[in-house]
């Protein structure tokens, strides 16, 4: 495939010492120039390998232009390929294509950028971060003034977890392409994963601004404005979002977040079952789904979702957490154990996992367990009402009643409503006995 214009046959020719020969006839070709050069003899030159083995071999005498014309023909097709698998998103053959085309010493800054590009977006697509980004960040070095190429890289580093370079680099494509709506987006998921859900909402606006149908933009801001509490404009936003894209799981995802926390559960549910109708697979939707239940009152529902949500994905750790808890509170403690411990090894520094392992001691009867857990967690929250009166409660079941009465006082002081509350998970003071009232 020629991408660039070429001297003619008789210029390169001339050029490496080649003599045109007999015009003669041929069967499949039957007008066929031949060339005889020193050093190959008589070839035909109509699509001659000759003339480019000439050009390397005398490169000055041939000229930068026909060199790199005989760089196409021998790596136009790996390129074209690449290019082609990458379009229609093909990963493995866009990945095996451009490699084959950078393995080129003689490729163009230019091409060797496309293909970099092209074998990134499929490592990507793969879900290989790492190799994206370093395919990205030499796009950068070859394009500093790209700003879809600082785009690229940004999106890989949102997707290593590298938050904050991410936004670096996003910011950096805006101020090379103010326009750039996809910037504005990305730049607006590492935002948010950062919790700063106003400011990612400001992007995620602006990008709605320049495409006014980005369907993923209007799903984003809604699920950002339904962390913020704001459930009704999450609602709006997420609406329009199923509108432009009606077979969005992760917007129907958003959606039974926003009616979870406006206490809709029936309508959260069924939101959850399309998702999972639209994605078998998507662990979070489970999850989620298990969460509605469980507000709901439904245990065996919400059991069954998270040990869904649990094969799919076995390292979650609030999944993890959450069948410690539901399967101590339905009288499964020693079940809900293996679960409490994998929990707190994820995710050590978080006070809700204590708390659940805690509570499946009490289950157990294992009351300085309990309590022991129970102080891991007031050293990470030592506000919370809950941790102090259920601690309490474990000291008072020891017979250690002078520290559970102070633990309960710090308790009502926090929450005057603590003993209503505990109540549902069946701890109440002077009560010899454990039963939750869901």
């Amino acid at each position: 495939m020629l991408r660039r214009p070429v001297p003619s046959v008789s210029t390169i020719a001339l050029a490496c010492d080649c003599q045109p020969g007999s015009v003669l006839p041929d069967e499949e070709r039957p007008r066929t120039i031949f060339l005889i050069c020193p050093g190959f003899g008589r070839l035909p030159a109509d699509w001659s390998g000759v003339l480019c083995n000439c050009a390397r071999r005398y490169r000055r005498a041939a000229g930068t232009q026909w060199h790199r014309h005989c760089t196409d023909i021998d790596h136009g097709p790996n390129l074209a390929t690449c290019q082609d698998a990458n379009e229609q998103r093909q990963a493995d053959a866009a990945i095996a294509a451009c490699s084959k085309a950078l393995e080129s010493a003689t490729l163009s800054a230019e091409d060797r950028a496309k293909a970099l590009t092209a074998r990134g977006v499929g490592y990507s697509a793969k879900g290989d971060s790492d190799r994206a980004y370093a395919d990205f960040d030499a796009v950068v070095k070859l394009t500093p003034k790209d700003a879809k190429a600082y785009g690229n890289r940004g999106n890989a580093a949102e997707a290593r977890g590298d938050n904050d370079s991410a936004i670096a680099d996003l910011s950096r494509a805006i101020g090379l392409a103010p326009d750039l709506a996809p910037a504005y987006f990305a730049r607006g998921l590492a935002l948010d994963q950062r919790g700063a859900h106003d400011t990612a909402m400001r992007d995620f606006s602006k990008a709605i601004e320049l495409k006014p149908d980005y369907a993923e933009a209007y799903r984003e801001r809604g699920i950002a404005a339904t962390s913020t509490g704001q459930y009704d404009a999450g609602l709006q936003d997420l609406n329009q979002a199923l509108q432009l894209s009606p077979d969005d799981p992760l917007a129907f995802d958003g959606r039974g977040n926003a009616y979870l926390g406006q206490q809709r559960y029936e309508k959260a549910i069924a939101d959850f079952d399309q998702a999972i109708k639209l994605a078998p697979d998507f662990a979070r939707a489970f999850n989620n789904r298990a969460s509605a239940y469980g507000l709901k009152g439904d245990l065996k529902h919400a059991i069954a979702d998270f040990r869904a949500a649990n094969k799919i994905d076995p390292q979650d750790p609030n999944v993890l957490d959450s069948l410690c808890f539901y399967l101590a509170l339905t009288g499964r403690a020693d079940e809900a154990m293996p679960f409490c411990e994998r929990a707190v090894k994820e995710l050590p520094n978080m006070a809700f996992v204590y708390d659940s392992r805690a509570y499946a001691h009490l289950r157990l009867g294992e009351f300085q367990a309990a309590a022991d857990d129970w102080s891991k967690a007031l050293r990470i929250a030592p506000n919370r009402a809950d941790l102090h009166f259920s601690r309490g409660y474990a000291e008072e079941r020891m017979g250690d009643i002078t520290d559970a009465s102070r633990d309960y006082r710090d308790a009502r002081a926090v929450d005057p409503g603590i003993d209503a509350a505990m109540q549902r998970n069946g701890i109440i003071p002077g009560s010899k006995s454990i039963s939750p009232k869901w």
